[in-house]
This record gives C-alpha cells, sequence and structure tokens, in this order.
C-alpha cells in the first residue's frame, strides 16, 4: 500500500477515537472521527479515504459489517480493525474478508505505525 494520507478513525469509544486521531495527526496525516459504522459510511460517501481504521465491537453496526460495506463502496480503501475482544480466529475472519491488518488493544504508536506502513497484517497476540 502507497503512503496513507488521510484516515477515517471509527471508534464508539470517544478518548480511545480521540487519542488515535492525535497519534495519526502527529504523523502528518488526516483525521477524521466518526462514533459508528453508520456515521462512518455517511463520512465515506462524501469524502475518499486512504483508510479506515476501525473499532470492532461497537452498538449498531460491528467493524465487520463496516468492513464489508467499505470493501464494497471503497475496494481500494485499506481497512484496519482494532479490537480488545479477538482471539487468532477472530483475526482470520478480518483478513479473509479484506481487512488490511488487525491492532489488538491496546496497542503501541509502533504497532499502529507499522499497520499503516503497509508491513502487513499486525499479527495477534492473545498475551496482550
Amino acid at each position: 500500500m502507497g503512503r496513507i494520507r488521510s484516515i477515517l478513525v471509527v471508534d464508539d469509544d470517544a478518548p480511545m477515537r480521540e487519542m488515535v486521531i492525535v497519534m495519526l495527526q502527529e504523523q502528518g496525516i488526516e483525521a477524521v472521527g466518526a462514533e459508528s459504522a453508520d456515521a462512518a459510511m455517511e463520512v465515506l460517501r462524501g469524502h475518499g479515504f486512504d483508510a479506515v481504521l476501525t473499532d470492532m465491537q461497537m452498538p449498531g453496526k460491528t467493524g465487520m459489517e463496516l468492513l464489508l460495506e467499505t470493501r464494497a463502496l471503497e475496494p481500494r480503501t485499506a481497512v484496519i480493525v482494532m479490537t480488545s475482544f479477538a482471539d487468532a480466529e477472530a483475526f482470520d475472519r478480518f483478513t479473509q474478508a479484506g481487512a488490511f491488518g488487525c491492532l489488538s488493544k491496546p496497542f503501541s504508536r509502533e504497532d499502529l505505525q507499522a499497520a499503516l506502513a503497509g508491513s502487513g497484517p499486525i499479527d495477534f497476540d492473545p498475551a496482550r
């Protein structure tokens, strides 16, 4: 994947969403937030993003549903799923559905940078 210049951050946890936005902006990346999958789809329709970074567990539609809808609407947009509730099997489902990567919460700035740099999916580490 080429250099990421814009990311839509989707998480119902406002402090987490804002923290990730700040981390991205510190790297010179345009970052916009959405609090739900439905809100994210509205934003995606009006603005092209290089990537979507979405939480897996949210009220309403899940991150998996957002992943599938994003892939249908914008197939070239990379989707990275972040979650506190995944295991290796869930990670496999995300990548088989077209996720570019998966980040286990909590994740470090370095983990985020590696995912965005295109070094491949972040391996799920159940020890975290």
